[in-house]
């Protein structure tokens, strides 16, 4: 929060990435947020810790004046480790962590922007490497991505802003 309101300051166009632990490994809550959830149970608390902390980021992007341009993404980097199931999550998906199948690296993705991304629901393919060419190019620097060398990503700019926008992706 400290860093949001310091770069914003700037009037500069900014990345800033926030990687969360809680319901990763360790799974448990810190002491505000122990017994907070519904089931009182560590690992669910520790998920209501990680959406009050989400808020207060997203109230320091409105209270520095920046949310109507800044592009949120929430998502996880893999599947639950089900060797500590079931305080690691859970997956409708064969697999899990470490594994190739659809459970180990399909996750929900949450995408938002204040006054531009219309709230809706797809099962299109978006994948964590899309992010730094939709990044680049919402920024108006498309321009300054490398062409001497492969790049991963796809730009997947109008699947988040069109009202029905369809991934560029066809598989990942």
């Amino acid at each position: 929060i400290k860093k949001i309101k310091e770069l914003a300051k700037s009037g500069k166009p900014f990345f800033l990435e926030h990687a969360f632990m809680k319901v990763h490994t360790d799974n448990y809550p810190s002491k505000e947020f122990l017994g907070k959830s519904a089931s009182k149970y560590p690992y669910k608390d520790a998920i209501v810790e990680v959406d009050a902390l989400t808020g207060r980021i997203m109230k320091a992007l409105e209270d520095a004046g920046v949310a109507e341009n800044t592009l949120v993404f929430l998502t996880s980097d893999n599947g639950p480790q089900m060797d500590m199931w079931p305080d690691a999550g859970y997956t409708p998906f064969k697999g899990a962590k470490a594994t190739t199948w659809e459970g180990g690296v399909r996750v929900p993705g949450i995408a938002y922007w204040k006054g531009m991304i219309a709230p809706r629901e797809s099962a299109e393919l978006f994948d964590l490497m899309d992010l730094f060419n939709t990044s680049i190019n919402v920024a108006g620097a498309s321009a300054k991505i490398p062409s001497d060398r492969y790049i991963d990503g796809i730009d997947q700019t109008s699947f988040l802003l069109a009202d029905n926008g369809e991934s560029k992706r066809e598989n990942i």
